[in-house]
């Protein structure tokens, strides 16, 4: 499996820089110059991989959550890790369906879409209890 391929570069990658930053290298410059460019490759070809591999597992939806004196946006994992939350669209389509909150949308709702006037299509979350 090429994702199994490249996590596997990208964990050799890693234990390499390790073993580079743990000041065992005592290679000539060119051939540091060398495995450098090997670790970032690696590390490139896997980043899709991962990015991947961490949306399975921790979802990449967007939320709002109602309650009485507010409501706020939970963010997606792929928009925290941007680093773009300030600029996410979602917040303020999700802004536009709050002024109308009323008490019966208490709760988390998952952030479907988007309608044609900007708003936020919500869809409601079940409670879980553990």
């Amino acid at each position: 499996m090429a994702g199994d391929e490249a996590l596997a570069a990208a964990v050799r990658a890693g234990t390499d820089a390790q073993w580079f930053v743990a000041g065992h290298a005592r290679q000539p410059e060119t051939r540091l110059r060398e495995r450098t460019a090997i670790m970032t490759e690696a590390l490139k070809a896997a980043e899709p991989h991962i990015r991947a591999a961490i949306y399975a597992e921790l979802g990449n939806e967007h939320h709002v959550i109602f309650t009485e004196d507010g409501w706020t946006v939970e963010h997606s994992v792929e928009c925290r890790l941007s680093g773009h939350m300030h600029e996410c669209g979602y917040f303020t389509a999700a802004s536009l369906v709050a002024d109308e909150y009323r008490p019966v949308m208490a709760g988390r709702w998952k952030i479907t879409g988007v309608d044609s006037q900007g708003r936020a299509a919500l869809e409601r979350e079940e409670a879980t209890h553990a």
